[in-house]
């Protein structure tokens, strides 16, 4: 009767340690599945600052130009009176 509970302890101790191992795989598949979905996510944020940025700076530039523009109209405006 003592063998068969050693033996009935063992198994269950070796599936609980079966168990264990898959539950770890399934563990680091998930984790390594976030990651990818995670740098993809980052990189296409990323991609879309860089835009923006570009755009700010196109902007900017445009805003300098039309500030110089009025600044000329002005001095040219301040000559004629």
């Amino acid at each position: 009767m003592m063998r068969v509970a050693k033996r009935l302890t063992g198994l269950g101790l070796a599936a609980l340690g079966v168990a264990g191992i898959i539950v770890c795989l399934i563990a680091c598949a998930a984790v390594w599945i976030f990651v990818s979905r995670a740098q993809q996510l980052n990189a296409q944020g990323f991609n879309q600052a860089e835009k923006l940025v570009v755009e700010v700076d196109r902007r900017a530039a445009r805003a300098v130009d039309a500030v110089g523009q009025t600044r000329d109209l002005v001095d040219a405006l301040k000559r004629a009176l």
